[in-house]
């Protein structure tokens, strides 16, 4: 499947009910629950959200006591959406342009965003080493995907060699990653 531009996300955001309810009432809810949970920790560090959408994820974690988050969406329509449902910093942004990964954050939250780019690797590879990061990608096909996973071991496999990662959660058929990114050494594991 071929990668989509943002006016495909703008319509589709624009026509889907589900992203104007409140997050309560997604089905990303538990995954966002699960989320949350592991960002405790984090709470009082600089959050980027790559692929914040409509803002429901934002607004849940403003309603949680997160203050220092920033979300950044390629959708004008999505981001239109974000900043009358949270209060949060949010804008209209390629994560690929420089501004983006070079800006001030501690952690990285990418949910249902890797599925859709083809060059998600870069993408991962280019957030600063120690940084820790959550990720969702889905075990299912849909016409936005270019890619979805069958296992636990494919999402593993796909990036193993920027993230290190911790915990691998399975909610409501998507793979939930939690991990710091790391410059891999190939050498390292030579026989």
């Amino acid at each position: 499947m071929a990668e989509q531009k943002s006016s495909y996300y703008d319509a589709h955001f624009a026509k889907n009910e589900s992203y104007h309810r409140h997050y309560a009432d997604s089905h990303y809810f538990p995954l966002w629950v699960q989320l949350e949970f592991g960002l405790r920790p984090h709470r009082e560090k600089k959050i980027l959200e790559i692929g914040c959408g409509p803002g429901q994820l934002a607004r849940f974690l403003e309603d949680c006591g997160y203050a220092h988050y920033q979300g950044i969406d390629f959708s004008p329509t999505a981001i239109d959406l974000a900043r009358k449902a949270c209060n949060l910093p949010v804008r209209v942004a390629d994560a690929f342009s420089p501004d983006v990964l070079q800006s001030d954050y501690d952690v990285v939250v990418c949910t249902e965003v890797l599925e859709h780019i083809r060059r998600d690797r870069e993408l991962v590879a280019q957030i600063r080493p120690g940084t820790f990061c959550f990720f969702s990608v889905p075990n299912f096909d849909d016409p936005s995907h270019v890619r979805f996973f069958r296992s636990e071991y494919a999402v593993r496999n796909r990036y193993y060699r920027s993230i290190q990662i911790i915990r691998v959660h399975f909610i409501n058929g998507i793979y939930l990653i939690t991990g710091v990114r790391s410059d891999f050494k190939p050498g390292l594991l030579q026989r």
